[in-house]
C-alpha cells in the first residue's frame, strides 16, 4: 500500500501529509502524457525553464497558446481531484493496492493529502533556507515532488514562492528575499549602535532566525554573518557597532558611548581602521555631538562635556570683557588652556585688532584700516566687462594638489566684500548658485580647498587653468575662465594677464582702450592720467607689472 493511501483525510495535518504528498506527485505527474510531462518539466520545473515560445519553436512553430492548454491539462491531471484516464506515459493505479478501497476515494484522499500540503508550505514563514524547509516536512528542492507542490501553491493565489541562491545556501523565497531579509535583520541590529552584552546580540540575532533556518549549525552559521558585517568592537566594557552605511562622526559617537567616558583623538582614530587617519581626525571636529574637552580629550555632548574654548574665543572673549589685554596676560592665559603662549603673536595682525602700548583691543572707526583698499591689493582687479563689470575679483592658477592639501587664499578686501570677518568659521559660500563651500577667517581668509577642488572639477577645470574668483554680491562668487598667458609674453601681455583686461568675448582689450580699463582694473576713474595710474601700480608693489607698464606707457610717461 502506498504512502498516500494509508492516510485518512482527517489526518492530513499530521507529518503525514507532509510525506505523503510527495508520493501522490510523484505518481501523478509520472503518468503525464509525454507531451505534458516535458512541458511541465522544461518551463515549470527546470532551474532555467524555457518560454511558451521557445517550447512552442522546439516542436515545431506550434504556437504559445497550444503550449500552454497542453501544460494546463497535464496540471489539472496533477492538481485535479479526478484525474482522468489517458493514453502515453504508463502510471501506477493505486486503487488496485488497496482491495476494497473506492478508487474515487482514494483520488480524494490524495488530492485533500497534497491541499493540504499546499497550504502547510503557503503557511511557512519566507523567506526559509533548504534545511529549514525539510525540517518543516517538506523534500529538497531538486525532488520533483517539492518543485510540483511549490507550483500547487502559486496557482489561484498570490503566493509568490520561488527557489533562490544567496549567501551560498538556497532559500525559498517570497515577497521578502532573503537578501532583503538578512538586510533587515543586520539593520535592525546595527540601528543598537551600542550593545551590554555580546552573547545577547547572538541569542537575538539567532532567535530571529531560527524559524526561517534549518540546523542549529546553519543558524550560527548565518548570525555569524551578520555579526561580521556589524564589525562590532570592544570599547571599554560595551560593544561598539561601527559596520555598514553609517558616517563616521556616528562611529565616533558609539565608540564614545561604549567606552562611556571622555577618549584620546588618538584612541578614537585608532577604532576605525578603514578611514584615513586624517578623514577620521576632521570629522572629530565636525559634529556636534562631539566635542573637544582637552588637548587631545574628546566627550559627547549628551554627557553635559563643554567644548575645549578655542584660543581665538579665549582671545576676543578677553578683550571684549576688558576692552584693552595686555599681551603677556592672553600669554598667561594660552598657557592655561594648553595652548602655546607664542600664538599670540599672530593676533597682533589681525585686522579688527590693533596693538597699543603691549595691550590689545578692538580696532575703531577712528583708528586707520588694518584692511587695504582693493585697488591697493596686489591681487585685486576690478572687472572691466561682462555681466560683472564693477565688482573686484582675484585671478589664480588651479591647484589640485595644493588644495587637496591647504585652503584657497583670499585676499583680505575681497574677504570683507564676500561677508567674512575675522574669527569667522565655516561660513557658507554659494559659487555660481549651484554649489556651497565654506570660508574661514583665522589668520588669514581662506576657502576650504578639499569643497572647492571637487566644484572646479564640475565647472571643467584643469591643474594649471587661470580662473577669476569674482565677488558678486555677500556670500556669493562667480568663478570663470580666463585667458591663458603666452608663454613669452610681451609687456603688453602681462599688463593684459595682470589686470584681466579682457572684453565681453574674452579678447584682449584694444591699444586705445588700455589706459582706461588698466585704471578701472585698479580701482581708479577710467579718465585717470597714465602716471596716476603708474602710482597706483607703484603702490601695489607688483614690480613686474610696473616695469610692464612703464614700457608699454613710455612715450606718455615720458611726456
Amino acid at each position: 500500500m502506498s504512502i498516500a493511501t494509508s492516510v485518512a483525510p482527517s489526518n492530513v495535518d499530521g507529518d503525514g501529509a507532509r510525506l505523503g504528498y510527495a508520493a501522490v506527485l510523484q505518481e501523478r505527474f509520472d503518468a503525464l502524457s509525454d507531451d505534458e510531462h516535458a512541458i511541465i518539466e522544461c518551463h515549470k520545473l527546470a532551474d532555467s525553464p524555457l518560454t511558451l515560445d521557445e517550447l512552442g519553436k522546439l516542436r515545431g512553430d506550434v504556437t504559445r497558446e497550444r503550449i500552454r492548454q497542453i501544460e494546463e491539462r497535464g496540471l489539472e491531471r496533477i492538481f485535479s481531484p479526478r484525474p482522468r484516464a489517458r493514453r502515453g506515459r504508463p502510471r501506477k493505479d493505486t486503487a488496485t493496492e488497496g482491495a476494497g478501497n473506492d478508487p474515487s476515494d482514494l483520488q480524494r484522499q490524495q488530492t485533500e493529502l497534497v491541499e493540504a500540503a499546499v497550504e502547510q508550505l503557503r503557511a511557512l514563514p519566507l523567506p526559509i533556507t533548504e534545511s529549514a524547509l525539510i525540517e518543516y516536512g517538506f523534500g529538497p528542492f531538486d525532488a520533483v515532488p517539492t518543485r510540483l507542490l511549490i507550483v500547487a501553491a502559486k496557482r489561484h493565489s498570490t503566493w509568490r514562492g520561488k527557489a533562490v541562491e544567496h549567501g551560498g545556501r538556497r532559500w525559498l523565497a517570497g515577497q521578502v528575499t532573503p537578501a532583503n531579509f538578512i538586510a533587515q535583520i543586520t539593520e535592525d541590529a546595527r540601528e543598537l549602535g551600542v550593545v551590554e552584552d555580546l552573547v545577547e546580540l547572538w541569542e537575538g540575532l539567532e532567535e530571529r532566525l531560527r524559524p526561517h533556518v534549518g540546523t542549529s549549525a546553519e543558524v550560527e552559521d548565518v548570525a555569524a554573518q551578520i555579526v561580521e558585517e556589524l564589525q562590532v568592537a570592544e570599547v571599554g566594557d560595551r560593544y561598539a557597532i561601527l559596520g555598514g552605511r553609517i558616517s563616521v562622526p556616528e562611529r565616533l559617537v558609539r565608540i564614545l558611548r561604549a567606552n562611556g567616558a571622555p577618549m584620546t583623538g588618538e584612541a578614537l582614530i585608532a577604532a576605525i581602521t578603514d578611514r584615513a587617519t586624517r578623514f577620521v581626525r576632521n570629522n572629530l571636529f565636525e559634529d556636534d555631538r562631539i566635542v573637544q574637552v582637552g588637548t587631545d580629550a574628546f566627550s559627547l555632548a549628551e554627557w553635559g562635556a563643554k567644548p575645549r574654548p578655542s584660543l581665538l574665543e579665549l582671545v576676543y572673549g578677553a578683550i571684549d570683557e576688558h576692552a584693552n589685554v595686555a599681551v603677556d596676560y592672553l600669554e598667561r592665559l594660552a598657557e592655561e588652556h594648553h595652548y602655546s603662549a607664542s600664538s599670540i603673536a599672530f593676533y597682533r595682525g589681525l585686522p579688527d585688532l590693533i596693538e597699543d602700548a603691549g595691550a590689545l583691543r578692538r580696532r575703531t572707526a577712528d583708528d586707520p584700516s588694518a584692511i587695504p583698499e582693493p585697488g591697493h591689493d596686489d591681487t585685486c582687479v576690478r572687472v572691466i566687462a561682462g555681466p560683472h563689470r564693477g565688482c573686484w575679483s582675484t585671478i589664480v592658477a588651479v591647484n589640485h594638489r595644493r588644495l587637496y592639501t591647504g585652503p584657497q587664499k583670499l585676499p583680505m578686501p575681497l574677504a570683507s566684500f564676500l561677508g567674512v570677518a575675522p574669527g569667522v568659521r565655516r561660513m557658507p559660500i554659494t559659487i555660481d548658485n549651484t554649489f556651497t563651500v565654506r570660508s574661514t577667517w583665522g589668520s588669514y581668509p581662506y576657502l576650504f580647498g578639499g569643497e572647492l577642488r571637487p566644484v572646479l572639477d564640475q565647472l571643467g577645470f584643469a591643474d594649471g587653468d587661470l580662473v577669476r574668483i569674482i565677488v558678486r554680491v555677500p556670500g556669493d562668487i562667480v568663478i570663470e575662465s580666463v585667458p591663458a598667458t603666452p608663454e613669452d609674453p610681451r609687456p603688453l601681455d602681462v599688463l593684459v594677464a595682470a589686470g584681466g583686461l579682457y572684453d565681453d568675448e574674452g579678447q584682449p582689450v584694444g591699444r586705445a582702450e588700455l589706459a582706461g580699463e588698466l585704471a578701472y582694473a585698479l580701482g581708479l576713474e577710467p579718465t585717470t592720467p597714465v602716471f596716476m595710474v603708474g602710482r597706483r601700480l607703484s603702490a601695489r608693489r607688483d614690480m613686474a607689472v610696473l616695469r610692464a607698464f612703464e614700457i608699454v606707457f613710455a612715450d606718455e610717461l615720458g611726456a
